[in-house]
């Protein structure tokens, strides 16, 4: 579970903290507890329901230190795993890339199952991205909104690598769309013989799509085809 909230990155001036409590709102389960004030602007941790049954449970938002709380955008995104999801519409498919992943010339890559590439991983970060501060600190306005992620890529690949057997996540997604690129650049003459844009273009027009023909905030312009772009 993870909380994002709109300060500069790196330069947080509140800290908040994200909590799970009990169905009563009476036992607290498990809380970030990560100092934010002077650091970034995200909270985030792990929680797994301790029964071997469904259980309730509830999301709640503390106020810890800092600046006073203002009318800025708080944004809670979940990641279903196992057997903990949280039904809140408030916390499913909210935008959640942030980092190198959400530069605006980066290729931003979603996960797809390699067996079932109409299904997007469930932890793989939705968009789109928003930009709210430049980079010397001031705020945007208005925010900049970029289409993020770009594209999808297979995960859950096999591998020779112990412990990654098989490699699963946006980190395995990622690399299997880089190899697709290289090929490509390979194939027409080496590194430097496609500009970014060329790039960009000929994955947006071979990919496999998994929604419509239209950009979507889970795969982008759809799952990368090595084959239709090469």
């Amino acid at each position: 579970v993870e909380l994002h909230w709109d300060e500069w990155w790196g330069a947080a001036a509140t800290d908040f903290n994200l909590e799970v409590w009990d169905a009563t709102n009476t036992v607290l389960q498990a809380a970030s507890n990560q100092g934010n004030v002077g650091g970034f602007s995200i909270d985030t941790f792990f929680f797994q329901n301790p029964a071997s049954v469904a259980q309730n449970f509830n999301l709640r938002i503390r106020y810890i230190a800092g600046a006073a709380p203002t009318d800025r955008q708080l944004l809670v995104a979940s990641y279903p795993n196992g057997n903990v999801r949280f039904t809140d519409p408030a916390t499913l498919n909210q935008p959640s890339i942030y980092g190198h992943s959400g530069a605006e010339l980066a290729f931003s890559i979603a996960a797809v199952p390699q067996a079932s590439v109409g299904t997007v991983e469930s932890f793989s970060s939705r968009g789109p991205k928003r930009l709210a501060f430049s980079n010397s600190g001031i705020r945007l306005e208005p925010t900049r909104v970029f289409a993020k992620p770009d594209f999808a890529a297979a995960d859950q690949v096999a591998t020779s690598v112990p412990g990654f057997i098989p490699f699963s996540g946006t980190s395995a997604a990622a690399p299997n769309a880089a190899a697709v690129a290289g090929l490509m650049l390979d194939a027409v003459g080496g590194p430097g013989s496609l500009t970014r844009s060329d790039l960009y273009s000929l994955l947006s027009a071979t990919t496999t799509d998994t929604e419509d023909a239209a950009w979507n905030s889970r795969t982008g312009w759809g799952v990368i085809n090595a084959v239709g772009a090469g």
